[in-house]
């Protein structure tokens, strides 16, 4: 583990404690969950995915969840007031699908594609009630 600002990816790309354990030239697997809505547009989300992905070899996956106001905006709404008013340095920005999907470009988006997580290949039937799930999910994998 290592401390770093996921908005600076080269400082953690370059970071020697990354490089003594992970091999780059070997397919890798990025975990961004839960994080990029906490990145402004400002700070360039996607740069930042695009960056990580250009860091690993083909046959590597990325990992994208992400919050959103499509499926219930009053509660994205809330969210982001509840951010603000902690004062955290990490603001919440809900955003549409079509914008998270974009966070894949460059990559094969895996099947279902970009869902809600308890959509992404079910065990079972889903029985959680989705509109409580402002979430998408998706796994994509470099060609």
């Amino acid at each position: 583990m290592i401390q770093a600002d996921l908005r600076e990816p080269d400082g953690i790309l370059h970071h020697a404690k990354v490089r003594q354990v992970i091999d780059f030239d070997q397919p890798l697997g990025v975990l961004l969950v839960a994080i990029l809505h906490h990145l402004t547009d400002e700070e360039d989300p996607g740069g930042v995915v695009a960056r990580l992905g250009d860091a690993v070899v083909p046959g590597s996956y990325v990992a994208i969840s992400h919050g959103t106001a499509d499926i219930n905006p009053q509660a994205a709404q809330k969210a982001a007031q509840r951010f603000a008013q902690a004062r955290t340095a990490a603001p919440y920005v809900a955003r549409p699908r079509a914008r998270i999907e974009e966070f894949f470009e460059g990559l094969e988006l895996l099947e279902p594609g970009l869902v809600q997580p308890p959509s992404w290949r079910p065990d079972g039937p889903v029985t959680v009630d989705l509109g409580l799930v402002s979430f998408y999910a998706g796994l994509g994998r470099k060609p």
